[in-house]
């Protein structure tokens, strides 16, 4: 039997049949109620311009329906209409469409296009004058890069830091903007994930020179990059050594392929200022 609605009609002994509808901006409407008697697409259309399962919606023929979302396969109007959970994927003009959504709004909720983040950071940048969704890396807050923070979203050409710049990344419509007080540490920072264990981890898969390998990048670095100061090898020479050298050169800066614990200790404790 047949219970009158919202001026709609709708079966209830499973007479009425559901269709999946994916709009061209991604989201969906399902199990959106077809007529009993809706058997192929173009009787579909007819249905909407009728008004028979929702508020008409004027010049629905107008819709192009498609088998899949890339909108490849079409259907005609003598194609027999999917049901639920097959899709029919729409593309029409947009003053058609907006009817539609309108119409499906009243008795339907849609299901938003989903948004390709990390995990946690499915937002736009908190940045009102920003277009860009929020950074992959959490450290960067609620916004798109740590400039976007402190200033107001139009700079995202330029003044990048780093690791941290905008990813440039197009927020849909659609999409919540982060909230303002997600603000990163500050507009200087360290990486927040990186651990000491890390960083142990990272030098030990360093790969030790030989001394062959050493003297060959040296020269090539003195030929076509020189370095200010002296090239010092750990193998060869001792921390006092080295020093003894650089005090008879009066040099102040030096440069070594040697990464190594007892070396940066060594240089450190004859006065050295070891960095890397």
């Amino acid at each position: 039997y047949f219970v009158r609605n919202n001026t709609r009609e709708t079966v209830i002994n499973g007479f009425m049949s559901t269709v999946d509808l994916g709009l061209p901006d991604g989201s969906i409407f399902a199990a959106v109620e077809t007529p009993a008697n809706c058997a192929t697409i173009g009787q579909w259309k007819s249905s909407l311009e009728n008004g028979t399962c929702c508020d008409k919606v004027l010049y629905a023929r107008r819709l192009s329906c498609y088998r899949d979302d890339k909108r490849c396969d079409l259907l005609d109007d003598s194609a027999k209409l999917p049901r639920s959970p097959a899709k029919i994927h729409i593309e029409g003009p947009d003053s058609v469409i907006r009817v539609l959504v309108l119409a499906l709004n009243k008795h339907y909720t849609a299901k938003p296009p989903s948004v390709e983040a990390a995990p946690g950071r499915e937002y736009a940048c908190a940045s009102r004058q920003c277009k860009f969704m929020v950074n992959s890396k959490a450290e960067c807050g609620g916004y798109c890069c740590i400039p976007c923070s402190v200033k107001d979203g139009t700079h995202c050409d330029v003044d990048e830091r780093g690791s941290y710049r905008c990813e440039r990344r197009l927020a849909p419509s659609h999409v919540i903007r982060a909230d303002s007080s997600w603000k990163p540490p500050g507009e200087k920072f360290a990486h927040m994930t990186l651990t000491h264990k890390d960083l142990l981890r990272e030098e030990g898969a360093w790969p030790i020179l030989t001394r062959a390998q050493k003297e060959d990048y040296a020269d090539r670095i003195r030929t076509q990059a020189p370095l200010p100061g002296l090239y010092v090898d750990y193998d060869v020479e001792t921390a006092k050594q080295i020093q003894d050298k650089f005090r008879s050169k009066k040099q102040e800066y030096g440069w070594s392929f040697d990464c190594r614990p007892d070396f940066f200790c060594e240089a450190a404790y004859e006065g050295f200022f070891p960095c890397g």
